[in-house]
């Protein structure tokens, strides 16, 4: 994939320096067709956004993404119709026409071969539809340059989330994605990953737990934790691109860095910037004050709570899939956990050791 890639894009640049201006052009083109869902999505339109003719686009999108863009269009119209279903007072026919098809029948075919149901019987039964997320891209490039480069996209949240599956943990409930209500979780221990589907409110995790099959605690919830953020918390935002930095950082930093800590920049509550807000000790992945950080080169024996830089990482890959370019951070001190969001995707990861 990487290689297919890293040719299309050859063959439409030739130079490096123009890769971001690709990816913006590829967004502006899934920006336009969302918003053009209800609507007729002109070819030449595409071409216009692209700079690239329209048959060139659709190879680009299918080698991506392993998916045709008429297949994507559809897919992302019937998951649009359903949320016009359930949340409007609107006659099925009319939804129908509004999202390309001639006819009733023909609608109602396609939205149960996708949903599973007919519009009809989710409209009575409030069945939870199946959501199929519009596609983000992000460039992204390792310490070895950019051409080793990665892209994700919202849909590539579901395979990130089984790499979170712990096959092995002794509680059965751990060992697979919970599903409620069309949130989905996973959880290894250590980590948990939350995908919302669209229309539930932000920080509305009251869906994300797991059935423990226990009579006295038949629930494992991660609401409370994911809402545990202190006023006084660290609490910031990152581009992309930041973590973007961060992960290369992660990646190489057993051989590649002098330094002891990954400085990440944000913004105080006057969009003013600031750097060391928070750093990340690279011998223990400790998460550090920027107090800390400057103090532990005097005491080197200053406690620390540890993060596996594995679970960090994995973590911010994740988040990445979010088709939102604002990655909030929240991490409270001592024990807690640190908490990631983006979107309608939450992460969360535990300290898994502390140096005395």
């Amino acid at each position: 994939m990487e290689l297919c890639i890293l040719f299309i894009d050859t063959i439409i640049h030739g130079r490096r320096g123009e890769k971001m201006s690709w990816v913006k052009r590829i967004n502006s083109v899934l920006d336009y067709i969302e918003d053009n869902l209800d609507g007729d999505i002109n070819d030449n339109k595409i071409s216009s956004l692209f700079a690239s003719p329209h048959g060139m686009f659709q190879r680009i999108f299918a080698n991506i993404t392993n998916m045709t863009l008429s297949e994507y269009i559809r897919k992302r119209r019937l998951t649009q119709a359903a949320v016009d279903l359930k949340g409007m007072n609107e006659k099925i026919i009319d939804v129908a026409i509004k999202y390309g098809y001639n006819s009733a029948v023909a609608f109602s075919s396609a939205f149960k071969n996708f949903h599973g149901v007919t519009p009809s019987e989710m409209k009575k039964s409030g069945t939870q539809f199946k959501v199929f997320h519009r596609f983000a891209f992000t460039l992204i490039l390792s310490e070895k340059g950019s051409d080793s480069m990665q892209y994700y996209n919202t849909e590539s949240a579901e395979y990130l989330m089984q790499k979170v599956v712990n096959e092995k943990h002794e509680q059965q409930y751990l060992r697979c994605i919970s599903e409620h209500n069309g949130v989905k979780c996973t959880c290894d221990g250590f980590r948990v990953c939350v995908i919302l589907p669209e229309g539930v409110a932000d920080w509305d995790l009251t869906d994300a737990y797991f059935d423990t099959g226990d009579n006295e605690t038949p629930k494992f919830e991660f609401n409370k934790v994911f809402n545990h953020r202190a006023e006084n918390g660290l609490n910031f935002n990152l581009s992309k691109e930041q973590v973007a930095l961060l992960l290369i950082s992660i990646d190489g930093a057993q051989t590649e860095h002098k330094r002891k800590y990954i400085s990440l920049s944000a913004a105080n509550s006057d969009s003013i910037p600031r750097d060391a807000l928070i750093h990340i000790d690279m011998d223990t992945m400790g998460i550090l004050t920027e107090t800390t950080a400057n103090q532990l080169e005097e005491q080197a024996n200053e406690p620390i709570i540890g993060f596996n830089a594995k679970f960090i990482e994995e973590a911010f890959k994740f988040i990445m899939c979010s088709n939102d370019g604002n990655i909030e951070v929240f991490y409270n001190g001592n024990l807690s956990a640190l908490i990631i969001k983006s979107g309608c995707l939450y992460a969360l990861v535990l300290p898994v050791k502390a140096r005395a």
